[in-house]
């Protein structure tokens, strides 16, 4: 499928509009910082429009635009494709590295995702040990869940939508496999036994889920008694948006938690 440029943005806004339960309109479309930020015209934003209707990626009554099934499944794999690119490139780039080592404390790929320090007390609140199964939420190349276990001592077993970066994490530990396993799944689509992890650990990831409380919902169902989530979580805040959605007890996250 050969898509216009800023297609696979637009899927991508439609998308987010759909999870905050507003609507796709040109207008709101036209407003939204990420097709903001490409500076093409009305013209293009039409044509790309009318692409996603034509192609079924999306469809259209009378001034709202919505995102189909078939476009939820092209806009995962564009951002799969994607990530595992930016990901893999990131890690072999000596630039981020020291990036990481100087603004961080630490080389684990991160992006802008947290410091070492901030890592480091969430394992000490989790107090985790050798006797610990860790879920880990999207791990990427699997730098961080690498870590966790190596600091730790527990089982850790990762999981990513990105084929890619779970080739490379399974590749980089190949000499770790006791303690650390790697597997491609989807946080919207989680499959996993009841009661089987004592942890979960998410390093701002979750903010990718289409429905937050049935991810959560999920990760519960997998915890054992007493099990622990660890969270780093991000909110971003919309120009429309009041301030008092960043405050702890009325992010996203925490009305779900709440529930």
């Amino acid at each position: 499928m050969d898509l216009l440029p800023g297609a696979a943005g637009v899927l991508g806004i439609l998308n987010d509009f759909e999870k905050k339960k507003a609507l796709s309109t040109f207008e709101t479309i036209r407003a939204h910082v990420n097709w903001e930020r490409q500076g093409k015209d009305d013209q293009a934003l039409t044509g790309v429009l009318d692409q996603l209707v034509g192609y079924e990626l999306a469809t259209h009554s009378e001034t709202v635009y919505s995102l189909t099934k078939k476009g939820s499944v092209q806009l995962k794999q564009s951002m799969s494709q994607g990530f595992s690119a930016m990901m893999l490139a990131a890690e072999q780039s000596a630039v981020s590295k020291k990036f990481c080592q100087q603004v961080y404390g630490i080389d684990l790929c991160q992006f802008n995702m947290m410091s070492r320090a901030q890592l480091d007390k969430l394992l000490e609140e989790m107090n985790l040990g050798k006797d610990d199964h860790i879920l880990d939420l999207d791990c990427g190349v699997g730098l961080i869940s690498e870590y966790v276990s190596d600091v730790t001592g527990a089982a850790v077993f990762g999981i990513d939508f990105a084929s890619g970066v779970i080739e490379r994490a399974r590749e980089r530990t190949v000499k770790k496999r006791g303690r650390l396993s790697y597997q491609v799944m989807d946080m919207d689509a989680l499959s996993l036994p009841s009661q089987s992890f004592s942890g979960v650990i998410s390093i701002d990831t979750l903010y990718f889920v289409n429905d937050l409380e049935g991810t959560i919902r999920s990760v519960r169902e997998c915890l054992r008694m007493n099990g622990r989530m660890g969270i780093l979580y991000s909110t971003r805040l919309s120009p429309e948006e009041a301030v008092e959605v960043l405050e702890p007890r009325h992010t996203p996250l925490a009305k779900v938690l709440q529930q």
